[in-house]
């Protein structure tokens, strides 16, 4: 019997330290804000080469949350749908953009979201939409390796190019074309020597003009004060003139003969 007592015991306190873990755990889950996250889906249209479950979220490069899952698009073969674990206290806006990033060359994946303009709307689900949708945008070494491809085909078509032209018979008629154009170099290096000659003939020819144009100017401004003194002295004659004829038609003798009356002399 007091083994059995002691066996109750022991079972009492295992039930109620279980009970006391439930009961924390509980309290956690509903009074501890933090244990509430924000649920965002990306739809990357490019392969998600090392990103799985639990792969970390970072916003603007700090760790925001991880990958809750991943899906195919049942209406687009070519797409993944990727469900993003938030920290709820996040305001995303509308133009908020995702992508998946590496750390360096050889480092592990993850997804990168930023922030969008502080005037953009916040980001909310749309009609048809189970959460809210963030825009996807391909990371810089996804372009890269997108691109690379695309130029190194390119290079090569064009190289094939330049060896189809550079054969034999056109790389003598290269060749024929660069001596031309020697020629024809040498030949305006002449002309552009003969040109600056002919422009320094030029400005000579003007400065000649000009102190030419000076000195006139300088004979002219003199004629013409000589001019003005001639045309005084003329007026002056004129006037001269004129009153010797007003005298001879008045007095005729008198500007002649002079003035002949003798005055009054007293008695």
């Amino acid at each position: 019997m007091e083994t059995n007592g002691k066996y109750f015991i022991v079972g009492a306190f295992v039930l109620a330290g279980f009970a006391a873990l439930a009961a924390v755990i509980i309290w956690l889950g509903v009074a501890n804000p933090t244990q509430n996250y924000a649920y965002y889906q990306v739809y990357f249209s490019d392969p998600v080469n090392g990103v799985g479950k639990d792969t970390t979220v970072r916003y603007n490069g700090i760790d925001a949350g991880r990958v809750a899952k991943l899906q195919f698009d049942a209406d687009d073969p070519k797409r993944v749908i990727v469900t993003l674990q938030l920290d709820p206290t996040l305001k995303l806006r509308a133009d908020t953009v995702a992508s998946i990033e590496n750390v360096g060359l050889a480092g592990g994946s993850y997804v990168e979201i930023k922030g969008g303009s502080k005037t953009a709307p916040l980001l909310v689900a749309k009609a048809g939409q189970e959460d809210p949708v963030i825009r996807y945008k391909p990371s810089t070494l996804q372009q890269l390796s997108e691109t690379v491809p695309a130029l190194v085909k390119r290079f090569n078509v064009a190289g094939d190019r330049v060896n189809d032209i550079l054969n034999d018979e056109n790389r003598e008629q290269v060749a024929e074309t660069l001596r031309h154009l020697t020629v024809a170099t040498e030949q305006l290096n002449r002309t552009l020597v003969l040109v600056g000659r002919t422009s320094a003939s030029i400005n000579r020819l003007s400065d000649d003009t000009d102190s030419v144009v000076k000195n006139s100017q300088a004979q002219i401004y003199e004629s013409v004060g000589q001019i003005r003194a001639l045309t005084s002295d003329a007026r002056k004659m004129v006037g001269s003139v004129t009153r010797l004829s007003d005298d001879l038609d008045r007095e005729p003798t008198k500007v002649l003969f002079g003035d002949r009356r003798e005055g009054y002399t007293p008695k």
